[in-house]
């Protein structure tokens, strides 16, 4: 086995281009995969695209560290043999790639000053780290004991984090959520890096989900995990779901959020509803946008108020229609709507009295969307099974109040700055699936299952202890109940 070369290298390549590589590595890890200032990220949205694809392929994108070509991995290499160039940069974690090597390679000073950008950009996401919370840049004699023979080295496609969740009775409704939640990347990083100071006590649901994410992803078992702890402690802080009989998953997952929110609330200084920064609400939630319009003089009356889901009614179309699109659904609920069955009141501003009509749009955007597909009516008992068609890649700019108010005002202009604008704000709206819960049978006796997209690569079904690989085609075909979006752009404050 080769010994690692000064400066803890193991590509025999480095050392020919090592001043160019860490004057051009120290810049793209500042200005482009850890951008700290907010032009910077809006610049890696709007020009980090493939130059052959013309489109951001993450996390595949890569950056020639000879020429500051953008591509994906693929063209990367084609770029390569066309210009006899050797290195590029991932874009998304920082990552070195040698062409020669044909893979990505360690280098011990490049690997510091991706560390450093890194962890200085965790800072500005608002994650607070002890030294032994920080990315670890592990030393000379650490690198020689983990190139060791002894060192097992797991494959790139394993499969950690997949676990079947048993049945406990008429508990898929939360088997399902507790799947979703598994597969939630930021929620996922928040409580591997052990970030939770409970201050609750035993009955702290976040501890347990804490627990639940270090047992599916410490390697350590594949059997079903048993939630009868979590199930025990939903009991106790949501009365009404206790008990065996089937209950409904979207109601177990807002109310798991809600005590979850509650919970960590207790533990910060924070209380405002609308700036809370637990990381519930950094994840989940989003601000509505209310517009409530006299129809006699136009004044506007406006207010916000927090979301962490959309339930969107699940109606045949106009034209009669059995299917409807998830935009859609999404055109019905920011719609203008009548207030008070269209009868008149007193307007405040004209005094009048008048119709009103009330529109709500999508005013600040949560990191992961849920939307909940109204099928179930549980005052009737009633279940629609209209076919709603969703899509892996979903772009919200359209609901977004900015985008509103500009179609109602008919403001419209073209030009080189504004279409690049468009560009950016189409980037930064723009979300992709990675879980569906899906429901079976009645209202009175039925069964959830979860599609889940695991390390956002691969699509795997989750039927309670059971787990399969399936294909999105499959995922985009079944019915969808709750449907669960990651935002692909994050702009942290």
């Amino acid at each position: 086995m080769a010994r690692i070369k000064q400066y803890g290298s193991r590509c025999p390549h480095i050392g020919d281009y090592r001043d160019t590589i860490e004057k051009v590595c120290g810049t793209i890890y500042k200005r482009i995969v850890f951008p700290e200032t907010a032009p910077d990220r809006a610049r890696k949205a709007r020009e980090t695209l493939c130059r052959w694809c013309d489109r951001n392929l993450e996390p595949s994108l890569c950056c020639c560290l000879h020429c500051s070509h953008f591509a994906c991995l693929t063209h990367m290499r084609m770029h390569f043999k066309e210009h006899k160039h050797v290195f590029a940069l991932h874009l998304t974690q920082g990552h070195l790639y040698c062409y020669k090597c044909g893979d990505f390679v360690y280098d011990r000073t490049v690997e510091g000053l991706r560390r450093d950008c890194e962890n200085g950009f965790r800072r500005i996401r608002g994650f607070t780290f002890g030294k032994h919370q920080q990315l670890w840049n592990p030393s000379q004699a650490e690198i020689e004991v983990l190139h060791s023979e002894n060192v097992l080295v797991l494959p790139r496609d394993l499969e950690r984090g997949l676990r079947g969740v048993l049945n406990l009775g008429n508990t898929c409704f939360i088997s399902c959520i507790i799947q979703a939640f598994m597969h939630t990347s930021l929620l996922r990083d928040y409580f591997i890096t052990d970030q939770h100071n409970c201050k609750v006590g035993e009955l702290c649901l976040i501890c347990e989900i804490s627990s639940i994410f270090q047992e599916f992803y410490n390697g350590h078992s594949q059997d079903a995990f048993m939630p009868n702890r979590l199930l025990h402690l939903v009991w106790k802080n949501e009365k009404h779901l206790a008990g065996y009989e089937q209950q409904d998953a979207h109601e177990f997952m807002i109310a798991a959020l809600s005590t979850m929110h509650h919970q960590a609330r207790s533990s910060s200084l924070n209380t405002t509803t609308l700036d809370c920064k637990c990381i519930i609400d950094r994840i989940y939630t989003g601000q509505l946008q209310s517009d409530v319009r006299c129809e006699s003089c136009g004044s506007v009356s406006r207010k916000l108020d927090p979301f962490r889901d959309l339930s969107l009614n699940v109606d045949q179309t106009t034209n009669g229609s059995v299917s409807i699109t998830l935009a859609e659904c999404l055109r019905k609920y920011i719609a203008p709507e009548p207030l008070d069955g269209g009868k008149g009141i007193k307007c405040e501003n004209c005094s009048q009295v008048a119709a009103r009509t009330q529109q709500l749009t999508l005013h600040k955007l949560p990191l992961v969307m849920c939307f909940h597909l109204k099928r179930i009516v549980h005052h009737r008992a009633k279940k629609t099974n209209i076919d709603v068609v969703y899509p892996e890649v979903l772009d919200v700019t359209e609901f977004t109040s900015p985008q509103v108010m500009k179609t109602q005002n008919g403001l419209h202009t073209s030009s080189p700055e504004h279409d690049s604008n468009e560009k950016l704000n189409s980037a930064k709206n723009r979300y992709e699936l990675f879980a569906v819960v899906n429901h079976f049978g009645t209202t009175e006796a039925g069964h959830y299952t979860c599609f889940v997209k695991h390390n956002m690569r691969k699509w795997y079904l989750c039927d309670d202890e059971h787990i399969s690989a399936t294909t999105p085609e499959v995922v985009l075909a079944s019915e969808g109940y709750l449907l669960f979006y990651h935002k692909q752009y994050i702009e942290y404050e």
